[in-house]
């Protein structure tokens, strides 16, 4: 999480010039949106593991359930 993170902040051109060179510094806001999402279902796990370790299973089921409905 924390890599992906910090991707995400060095994204704008930076990291895209030094992994790919110029012709791809267009792609530094895409770079920057799939790291943070990376990290958000990276945390996500993670804190599920932490509920099921506390024993606090009304939270895990209220997530899991909220995780599940339909947005629309």
């Amino acid at each position: 999480m924390p890599a992906a993170l910090g991707v995400a902040v060095l994204s704008n051109p930076p990291i895209m010039t030094l992994l790919a060179g110029r012709a791809y510094d267009q792609g530094a806001d895409a770079l920057t949106i799939i790291m943070v999402v990376g990290a958000l279902f990276v945390s996500t796990n993670v804190m599920t593991q932490i509920i099921a370790a506390i024993r606090k299973t009304r939270v895990f089921l209220y997530s899991s359930v909220g995780s599940c409905s339909p947005t629309s």
